[in-house]
């Protein structure tokens, strides 16, 4: 073989060595420190070896495995890291994050961060570092091996610490009686020598031991937990159907499905009950530790009663069934015995329903029935106006005004009316159907405006004060006062009198000329209060006294005996004593008339009637 083949046959072994190599790994390495002694300060660094795809970020956590030895006190980053935050420090246990764009595929030797350390007692603790996340440039994740830090910090140690392990863990963790969380828990800063350990857990029973520390060293400590024999069971009931009351040794438990724990280990008395289902009574065993399963099936009662499921159309019909009201339709009525019962249905509108349902024991059975409408015999009218608020008669009854409607009318024509202020009376017909409601609408015509109306009023006491329609028009006695046409609300009111009120119709260009006003008098004093009747009656011994018999035209005059009012012509005043009385008839506008009259016991006298003529110089 010559010398070129040889070189030839070197090189190609080399290469397939090469290609044989594994790719390399990312090694995170954190830096080691020794510090002279507690107090001292000193920097480590957070390097990575290797990045095959580069490096864009990544999210650590460090921690020292003693945290009594030393702590972190200051966190820098490189350049490289456009973006970087730490958790606050001083800190034995922080969170570093960083991104970057500078680490390219292939880079090695890179700095992370770099720690300030400072020593807090003698003795010796790992930096260790736990990986959230570190990215690579293309977005794929790097996971690194990681080489923690030893931090020695010089002196002679006066502590050590205790680390506690518990088989479960979980366990609550004591040291001379103060509690430190649990298993695996790390007790540091402890004094040299002997110190008491507890660790407890539910379901075993409680270590109680010693444990020696030796200052500068981490002693690990591991207790085997022995489980609590229990000393009670349970039992697991179910039923089919389930929703059964349950009671065990006569106490309840509620209902089906349920766990009834806490039970002393031997025979228990279980009883089961539910509506409809025969009652269960039994024994179940309870084995302590042990959650026993027990199912009872129930058996059902045999029903006695049933039920009817009544609908009807329409529905909302009452509902009797042997008498008794149950509801409106739809109704489900129970508990009735088996046989026939009575049914009976009403609803307005309708033709009330008889008739019988059996019923069969256990079982739930419909009845629908269809309701016969009651043929109508009266009809409505429903009445609108323009403008509404119109009083409205119908056979000249008041049904109030529009908008109404008036119902329960027999069939056929019916006189309609409707009057409104300012507008003329309407009278019309209007034809009813039945079981119809029959539209009427009526326009009514306003009155033509016209004159005022004139008003002539006297009044008992005079000076009274006039309103019309709540305005005041003057003080009595009244002549001619200008009125506009309609209906009007009269008011007379004096100081000590009672007011009068009266409505007041006025008609265009006419003159109205009220009856004479006497007002009721309301406190004491002043001039007597006259009483307007038609028959004024007294009451002596009969045979002792007599009475007149008066009548005037006009009507309405005011009679004056002895100057008492005695009221309005015509009237008969009786209870007179015998004897000579002056009579005097007083009406507005017209002349008065005086004139001596005799009475006699036991006689009823006639005055012949008195011609009263109008006063020329009242207008």
């Amino acid at each position: 073989m010559n010398h070129s083949t040889l070189m030839r046959l070197e090189i190609l072994g080399l290469c397939l060595c090469m290609l044989a190599l594994p790719a390399l790994a990312t090694t995170l390495t954190v830096g080691s420190a020794a510090l002279p002694a507690a107090g001292a300060t000193t920097s480590i660094a957070i390097t990575g070896d290797n990045f095959p795809d580069g490096l864009r970020g990544y999210s650590m956590n460090a921690t020292f495995t003693d945290p009594s030895i030393a702590e972190v006190i200051g966190i820098t980053f490189p350049p490289v890291m456009l973006f970087a935050e730490n958790s606050t420090v001083p800190s034995t246990d922080f969170k570093m994050k960083a991104a970057t764009f500078s680490v390219t595929a292939g880079s090695t030797d890179v700095t992370l961060a770099t720690l300030t350390l400072k020593g807090k007692t003698a003795g010796t603790t790992s930096l260790n570092l736990d990986i959230s996340q570190i990215t690579a440039i293309g977005g794929g994740l790097i996971t690194p091996a990681i080489v923690p830090g030893t931090i020695i910090v010089g002196g002679v140690p006066t502590t050590g610490s205790l680390n506690i392990t518990s088989s479960p863990t979980g366990a609550t963790v004591t040291v001379d009686g103060t509690t430190y969380g649990t298993t695996p828990e790390l007790v540091s800063g402890l004094s040299a020598g002997s110190h008491s350990v507890g660790v407890s857990m539910t379901g075993y029973q409680t270590y109680s031991g010693t444990a020696s520390v030796t200052a500068g060293t981490e002693t690990p400590v591991n207790v085997v937990l022995t489980p609590v024999s229990p000393t009670t069971g349970s039992l697991s009931i179910t039923s089919s159907p389930s929703g059964a009351t349950v009671t065990v040794d006569g106490t309840g438990y509620g209902l089906t499905p349920v766990v009834v724990s806490g039970l002393s280990p031997g025979s228990h008395t279980l009883e089961l009950s539910l509506t409809g289902y025969q009652a269960y009574s039994g024994t179940a065993t309870v084995t302590a530790g042990v959650q026993t399963p027990v199912n009872v099936v129930l058996t059902p009662v045999s029903p006695t009663t049933g039920s009817l499921s009544i609908t009807s159309s329409p529905s909302g019909a009452t509902v009797t069934v042997d008498g008794t009201g149950y509801g409106l339709t739809p109704a489900v009525v129970s508990s009735l015995s088996p046989g026939s019962h009575t049914l009976g249905l009403s609803l307005t509108g309708y033709q009330q329903y008889s008739g019988t349902a059996s019923v069969t024991a256990g079982t739930q059975t419909p009845v629908n029935v269809v309701l016969t409408p009651v043929s109508p015999t009266t009809g409505s009218l429903s009445i609108t106006s323009s403008p509404s608020g119109a009083t409205v008669t119908v056979d000249g009854t008041g049904y109030g005004t529009t908008p109404a409607i008036v119902s329960s009318l027999s069939p056929g024509s019916h006189t309609l009316g409707l009057s409104l202020t300012g507008y003329q009376a309407y009278s019309g017909t209007a034809t009813v159907t039945a079981g119809v409601q029959t539209p009427v609408n009526v326009v009514l015509t306003p009155e033509p405006v016209g004159e005022p109306g004139y008003l002539t009023l006297f009044t008992f006491p005079n000076k009274a004060i006039v309103t019309v329609d709540g305005t005041v028009i003057g003080t009595s006695p009244l002549m001619d006062a200008a009125i506009s046409p309609g209906i009007h609300t009269l008011k007379v009111s004096a100081s000590g009198y009672s007011e009068y009120t009266t409505t007041l119709e006025v008609i265009s260009d006419q003159h109205k000329r009220m009856p004479f006003v006497i007002l009721k008098r309301t406190s004491g004093g002043g001039v007597p209060t006259p009483t307007l009747t038609t028959t004024v009656t007294q009451t002596p011994s009969p045979g002792e006294t007599g009475g007149i018999s008066v009548k005037s035209f006009p009507k309405n005059a005011v009679i004056f005996l002895n100057n008492e009012v005695k009221g309005n012509t015509p009237a008969t005043i009786q209870g007179l004593a015998p004897g000579e009385y002056e009579l005097k008839l007083v009406y507005p506008r017209y002349q008065t008339k005086v004139k001596t009259v005799t009475v006699e016991a036991g006689k009823i006298t006639a005055v012949p009637l008195i011609l009263m003529f109008p006063d020329r110089y009242t207008r």
